[in-house]
């Protein structure tokens, strides 16, 4: 089933999709250079390790730390890449203003973060965070073994997911 994305092209886009691509495959165990993967496709990720993999492959290791919510601040390791992610809208706090970084992110968290961060669009212009699974499952944007979006991502789902949203035609 085709999946219907427009997608904004443009070579810097297509540098930064590879290289986030390459995190992304990181963080679902997909390192080559790892002979034996120290992560297993059931363990789930946490919202603070998927924003820190997206966002340091894009912008790198050398963003400023800053304050962003309640529970993210300069003195946190990973505030560098939270507050980036926030500042480029690709994700938001929990409605009570903490990030929860520990939190494991949700299928429905990365699906959206993923589209925004990749610049994808429905052709609806729906966002992701809003359509319900069978919409999902419909586009073929989802595994067809996800019954709740809003369950917390393993790194195997992340693995399809991200390959779904590579290749949208598939």
């Amino acid at each position: 089933m085709r999946r219907m994305f427009l997608v904004n092209v443009s070579m810097l886009g297509i540098i930064s999709l590879l290289f986030s691509a390459a995190t992304v495959s990181a963080m679902a165990g997909e390192t080559p250079s790892r002979p034996q993967p120290k992560y297993t496709v059931e363990e789930t990720i946490s919202r603070s390790e998927f924003i820190n993999g997206i966002m340091s492959a894009q912008y790198g290791k050398n963003q400023p730390q800053k304050d962003c919510f309640l529970d993210v601040t300069a003195a946190n390791w990973d505030s560098k890449h939270i507050c980036l992610a926030v500042e480029l809208g690709v994700i938001s706090a929990k409605p009570d203003g903490y990030f929860r970084r520990d939190d494991p992110a949700t299928i429905r968290e990365v699906m959206t973060a993923l589209q925004r961060f990749y610049g994808l669009k429905l052709e609806d212009n729906l966002s992701l965070y809003s359509v319900p699974l069978s919409y999902a499952k419909k586009m073929n944007i989802v595994p067809t073994t996800v019954t709740n979006l809003d369950a917390p991502i393993t790194r195997g789902v992340l693995r399809d997911l991200k390959s779904r949203m590579e290749n949208p035609e598939q």
